[in-house]
């Protein structure tokens, strides 16, 4: 008789159908477990990213801070030192502004501004040097007396020395009637452009630059080639110098060729009283001599009619009464080594100008009856 249940005994049940579910629920498990795992990963990764992103945008901003506080503090140390070494342009005097350049050297923060500071300490060295090279150059050409030598020598570094040197130096070359000598204007400037580099070059001496043997001989020979030619110009500008009339001998006048004539034979041709002069004299004088007298001439002439025009009209008695003066007290000043009046007429043109005012009447006013009474 047939059954009408279809029997499964558990071995072909557990077989077929719990086995199988089992193994695919836990491939379904292990899958999401690695999915889950991946899913995780990735994030993971993301988080280590994004941190390793922070870090490195922290670092950045870290050093721009850090170069930006720099930069702030350099630009500060950097003004900072400005102002100081600014401050030194009001110092006139260059001891003065040396001294206090050395004060302020150690407080600098920069290095920049410590070798600007020393800038400043060299320039102020090299500018007293070459005064003092000039200074020395006038005084041995003969240009300049002892006394201004010494009133510029000790006001050298001086914030009024520039205009002092215009002031002296342009009144001795105007004296020397050197101002249109274009020769002795070139000579000047090339004498000034030795003395500069007389300067610089002594700061080399002893320094790493000319260590060597053969380097120092050749900075020696420069050095010696600047001071020979710096001699040749010191006596071709004492050559040249016109040294006006102060007398090489007693009662004497020295022309600008360095001829000599007596005072008297001076006067005579310079005030027009004569056109001629000792043939001995003549053939003594050079030709710079005979050109120097005639412009002293010249100058004379102009003189004499510029004071004339200023003081009241003459008669022509009266006139050769002043030239007479002016001719006899040049001569006393020659003489006695003393300096010259030019106008030479201080007393007797005091008394043409009293005559001149003096009114005639009934009773004419003279020098012994002054009130015409």
């Amino acid at each position: 008789m047939a059954n009408r249940f279809n029997y499964e005994s558990p071995l072909n049940r557990l077989l077929s159908v719990t086995l199988p579910q089992f193994v695919s629920k836990e491939r379904d498990r292990e899958e999401s477990s690695r999915r889950f795992d991946k899913e995780m990963g990735v994030e993971a990764d993301a988080r280590r990213q994004q941190q390793l992103n922070y870090q490195q945008e922290q670092t950045f901003r870290n050093k721009e801070f850090d170069f930006n506080v720099s930069r702030a503090e350099k630009s500060d140390d950097a003004d900072f030192d400005s102002n100081l070494i600014s401050s030194l342009d009001r110092v006139g005097n260059l001891n003065q502004r040396m001294t206090r350049a050395e004060k302020i050297l150690p407080t600098l923060r920069t290095e920049f501004g410590k070798n600007n500071l020393q800038g400043v300490i060299d320039s102020s060295k090299d500018t007293i040097s070459n005064r003092k090279l000039m200074l020395d150059s006038y005084l041995g050409m003969g240009l300049i007396k002892d006394n201004e030598y010494n009133v510029m020598q000790s006001n050298i570094a001086s914030s009024g020395y520039d205009n002092m040197n215009t002031q002296i130096i342009g009144q001795a070359i105007k004296q020397s009637n050197l101002e249109n000598n274009r020769e002795w204007k070139t000579n000047q400037l090339e004498l000034e452009s030795i003395n500069t580099m007389l300067t610089i070059e002594a700061k080399n001496v002893g320094t790493a630059l000319y260590g060597t043997k053969e380097a120092k001989n050749e900075l020696n020979l420069k050095i010696k080639q600047l001071n020979t030619r710096k001699d040749e110009l010191l006596k071709l500008m004492k050559t040249n110098q016109k040294v006006g009339t102060e007398d090489k001998t007693p009662g004497s006048v020295t022309l600008a060729g360095g001829g000599t004539m007596t005072g008297g034979q001076y006067d005579s041709f310079v005030q027009g009283t004569t056109d001629d002069l000792p043939i001995e004299v003549w053939s003594s004088l050079k030709i710079e001599d005979i050109e120097d007298l005639e412009q002293r001439r010249k100058e004379y002439e102009t003189g004499i009619k510029t004071r004339i025009d200023e003081v009241p009209k003459y008669t022509k008695k009266q006139l050769a009464l002043l030239r007479k003066a002016e001719s006899d007290e040049r001569k006393k000043a020659i003489l006695m080594g003393e300096g010259i009046d030019v106008t030479g007429r201080s007393t007797l043109k005091g008394f043409l100008e009293m005559m001149g005012n003096l009114k005639a009447g009934d009773n004419p006013q003279t020098p012994f009856n002054p009130m015409g009474n």
